[in-house]
């Protein structure tokens, strides 16, 4: 599969890796709860994926864990310097561009703040290749089932279209997408349009891969936080 391919499964796309690659441990289950909170956005229902009473299903404990663990994760991680100085730069550029009639149907800020998500994924996969063969390994060896018991114990009222996505999502490995900056950028684009903006025209996918390196080396030697320990970064 090239870069450019998809499977026809267009998804959200977060740093998903970076959470499992932070926080993963030898649970499944709890390293699946670790990225449930942004895969579960497709079930309807209340979003908080949360249990509403308690329980002695070890299966939703551990998943219940790994979401717990991921809203900690969202609350630090949104407030360190990393994301506020890599978001800001991108942000800056995507505004500077829109003076030469580039970008003018997407919100520049909304591009920073999931660029500078994506690129950890990125910084991961370059540093740790096999980090994606964990993480799908992890999403494989859940039932469905025990996920969608949980998420309608947590709240959800309708697990259809979470149950395609999960599938699609697991079978297509999309992320790895991401070691090609083409490929980078065009989920990128796929996610602007999934929320209802533009998705980037030739020329503008031609200008951000053509600046994605100077991004991916801006993440890399951007100061991460000690939560980000694990995050051993070649000089």
């Amino acid at each position: 599969m090239t870069p450019m391919e998809t499977s026809g499964f267009f998804f959200a796309h977060v740093n998903y890796l970076a959470h499992h690659f932070l926080y993963a441990n030898e649970d499944s289950l709890f390293n699946v709860g670790l990225i449930l909170p942004d895969l579960s956005r497709r079930a309807s229902g209340r979003r908080k994926v949360s249990l509403l009473q308690q329980s002695d299903n070890r299966e939703w404990l551990s998943l219940q864990a790994g979401c717990e663990c991921h809203y900690e994760a969202d609350a630090w991680f949104h407030e360190c310097d990393y994301f506020s100085q890599v978001s800001t730069k991108i942000d800056a550029w995507i505004t500077d561009q829109k003076r030469t009639g580039l970008f003018l149907m997407q919100r520049s800020w909304f591009l920073g703040h999931i660029l500078a998500e994506m690129l950890l994924d990125r910084l991961i996969i370059d540093a740790y290749p096999h980090s994606l063969d964990h993480f799908y390994r992890d999403l494989n060896a859940v039932e469905l089932a025990t996920l969608c018991g949980f998420l309608k114990a947590a709240g959800k009222q309708d697990t259809t279209a979470f149950e395609h996505m999960y599938r699609g999502f697991s079978e297509s490995e999309f992320i790895r997408h991401y070691r090609y900056n083409e490929g980078l950028v065009e989920s990128l684009s796929r996610l602007v349009q999934r929320t209802k903006q533009n998705g980037f025209s030739d020329s503008e996918k031609d200008v951000m891969i053509q600046q994605l390196p100077h991004w991916i080396e801006l993440a890399h030697k951007t100061k991460k936080p000690h939560q980000m320990a694990r995050l051993l970064w070649n000089p």
